[in-house]
């Protein structure tokens, strides 16, 4: 967590010194999470990477085909709809973690206080969570219900591209999750004596 100057290694969360936090709670749990939120990020490069390729593919193949007469690709701009709904829900999650989102930067790089920040940091992710708590919810509740209808141009159930969404979402929860438990670990730490 570049705003926290948190350092982490394999092994645990340290502190900017290097250092095993001292007096924090839970750090094996934090260290957990950040494995979990390591892992979703590891995953999702391969599978953004699969689907824009998918893109890519369907629609030069509507554009190479829609002269020619042998293939029928009617199908084509609903499918990279959908493979594009799955892009930008699960890169979303990548770009969470990564701090590449839209955020108060600006404000953050004004506070000096370590424990302010923190204590900042965490009710911000504290709405994250709720936020995407009820997109999972509400995400899944959706996806099944339209999973008896059919797209019409590809004929697949509607229930996978919008499975798409609350699965980003998850995938966010967690990095978020981690972010939340980073900052109550700072705010836990005892002040260093100088």
């Amino acid at each position: 967590m570049k705003a926290l100057e948190v350092v982490t290694k394999p092994n645990g969360v340290q502190n900017a010194k290097g250092e095993a936090p001292q007096g924090t709670i839970l750090p094996g749990s934090i260290a957990r999470v950040e494995r979990i939120s390591d892992g979703f990020v590891k995953a999702s490069k391969p599978i953004c990477f699969i689907l824009l390729f998918g893109i890519v593919v369907v629609l030069l193949m509507e554009i190479i085909f829609r002269r020619l007469p042998i293939l029928d690709v009617t199908w084509s701009e609903e499918l990279a709809k959908m493979l594009s709904v799955g892009l930008a829900s699960i890169a979303a999650s990548t770009a969470l973690k990564q701090g590449l989102h839209v955020g108060a930067g600006y404000l953050m790089t004004k506070v000096k206080n370590p424990k302010l920040l923190a204590f900042f940091q965490l009710v911000v992710q504290v709405f994250i969570s709720a936020f995407l708590w009820v997109v999972i919810v509400y995400g899944f509740i959706y996806a099944a219900n339209v999973s008896n209808q059919t797209a019409p141009g590809v004929g697949v159930s509607m229930f996978w591209p919008y499975l798409f969404i609350p699965v980003g979402a998850m995938m966010m929860f967690v990095h978020s999750f981690f972010f939340l438990l980073e900052s109550l670990r700072v705010l836990k730490e005892k002040p260093e004596r100088k």
